[in-house]
């Protein structure tokens, strides 16, 4: 009897290790039949129904989740771009005051502080400073009064309305000193003067915009101040279609607030306001050239950004003396984007 069993359990035995043999055999002759097991993996990445309608929903992509939130308003473009703002909400809670120590002209318009730079020692005495609320205000919506003012360089920025001849010069005096500068362009600078801009974009000089109409920015609404910046990009690009974009840009008579500041970085703007000028943007009034010279000397200071008006023939004159003296007091100049 005892025998008897053992030759039972050795003959079921054998029949479970063929018919395992059997399935093996099988599965490696149809790997894609109904005994396939499905890798755990595989079934982890498999997409699952979402929604009401049962249709399957990839999840957002972090690159789409950054999009929306930039066309939310939130970040400005991406850099180097200059586009409108999906969302304004943000920006139209911001009141639209003009800053604390503006000037009483009621167009919030830019006036720069004083300072005196002594040749003969070097030293830098301040007559007066713009309040640190309004310098910290532009700071905060990343525009620039002083850039780099720890270290001793300046940054030369033109403005052009229109030409009436002394751009070229500008230009030529730019190229023989190997200084490089910054050109701000209306839409009517645009339109007359293309072969210009292509000149400076060619010899390595930046272009920011100056707006369209050169109207005052902080008075207008959100779409007046949108159209402005964008007609006068597309305007670029119509007669130099492989321009970068304008991403620098100059408030025409340096109007701005904290509200225009907000709108601008939103568009994807630099604003670009100056540490120093002097009165030079009447062509029929133009001051002359050693006491504008001198006044350009004295507002010497490390991080200073010079504005000049390139419909000046006294700019034109005085640019290389000054472009000389800069660097004789081991200062450098660079461009607007170092």
């Amino acid at each position: 009897m005892k025998k008897h069993g053992i030759k039972i359990l050795s003959a079921v035995l054998a029949l479970i290790m063929f018919s395992a043999v059997l399935v093996s055999c099988m599965r490696e002759a149809d790997p894609g039949g109904a005994g396939r097991t499905v890798p755990s993996t595989e079934a982890q990445t498999a997409p699952e129904p979402s929604g009401t309608d049962g249709q399957n929903t990839a999840p957002a992509t972090e690159t789409e989740t950054e999009t929306e939130t930039e066309q939310g308003g939130i970040l400005p473009p991406p850099a180097g771009t200059v586009s409108r703002p999906a969302d304004l909400s943000a920006i139209d809670a911001i009141p639209r005051d003009f800053f604390p120590d503006a000037a009483d002209d009621g167009q919030g318009t830019w006036y720069m502080g004083k300072t005196v730079y002594d040749e003969a020692t070097g030293e830098i005495s301040t007559v007066f400073e713009r309040d640190p609320e309004t310098l910290a205000t532009l700071e905060e919506y990343g525009g620039i009064y002083l850039k780099n003012a720890d270290q001793k360089v300046v940054y030369l920025t033109f403005d052009c309305g229109y030409e009436n001849g002394n751009t070229p010069l500008i230009l030529d005096v730019l190229k023989e000193k190997n200084a490089k500068g910054i050109f701000f362009v209306t839409g009517a600078y645009i339109d007359t003067s293309s072969e210009i801009i292509q000149r400076m974009l060619d010899e390595g000089h930046l272009v920011g915009t100056h707006t369209n109409n050169h109207k005052n920015m902080a008075l207008l609404s959100a779409e007046e101040f949108i159209d402005e910046i964008l007609s006068n990009e597309e305007k670029l690009k119509s007669h130099i279609p492989n321009a970068p974009d304008m991403i620098y840009y100059r408030p025409p008579m340096g109007a701005t607030s904290r509200w225009a500041l907000a709108m601008a970085q939103a568009m994807g703007l630099t604003t670009v306001m100056w540490s120093w000028t002097q009165y030079d943007y009447d062509p029929n009034d133009q001051p002359d050239p050693y006491s504008a010279l001198e006044n350009a000397k004295s507002g010497l200071r490390p991080g200073c950004v010079y504005l000049l008006h390139a419909v000046s023939s006294t700019n034109a004159a005085i640019l290389g003396d000054l472009i000389d003296f800069i660097r004789a007091q081991g200062y450098e100049i660079r461009r607007m984007d170092q």
